[in-house]
């Protein structure tokens, strides 16, 4: 007769889903060529959405990126706008086309301040974030991006 072991990470996750109310981790996909921003990401969401669980892959630009969506799903992709290789809005549309429901956050540096309303009729994000603004806006975007998901 086996049995099944089951180690004490396990036990801990399954401990922290009910205790946070969560029985699903959210599969992000965090796709920047800066690894300082990446850092800030994982912080950000360790530090201020803790009611969530996370399964994070991290990309360094678009190719690396639709690479690794080959052989994973994602619930969630927050990607840099501009980076070499592949930028996020051409990963972002090549995304969509093999899941149309996938939620897209896009940040940059350069942001244009009228990309959030036509974004429906020319980008295929969800969501624009500005890079260099506060963090709570961040934070607040991805709850917000989160709480619209089907889990």
């Amino acid at each position: 007769m086996t049995q099944n072991k089951i180690s004490i990470s396990e036990i801990i996750s399954k401990k922290l889903f009910i205790e946070k109310g969560c029985n699903k981790i959210i599969r992000l996909l965090l796709v920047d060529d800066t690894e300082d921003y990446r850092k800030l990401i994982k912080r950000l969401l360790k530090l201020h959405l803790t009611q969530y669980n996370f399964s994070i892959v991290e990309a360094k630009d678009g190719v690396e990126a639709q690479e690794y969506s080959k052989s994973h799903y994602f619930d969630l992709v927050l990607t840099d706008h501009e980076m070499p290789l592949m930028n996020g809005y051409d990963l972002s549309l090549n995304l969509k086309k093999i899941n149309k429901d996938l939620t897209i956050i896009s940040f940059s540096a350069s942001y244009d301040k009228n990309l959030n309303e036509s974004k429906k009729n020319k980008y295929p994000y969800d969501y624009c974030i500005e890079k260099g603004i506060n963090n709570q806006e961040v934070v607040a975007t991805i709850n917000n991006a989160i709480l619209e998901l089907e889990l």
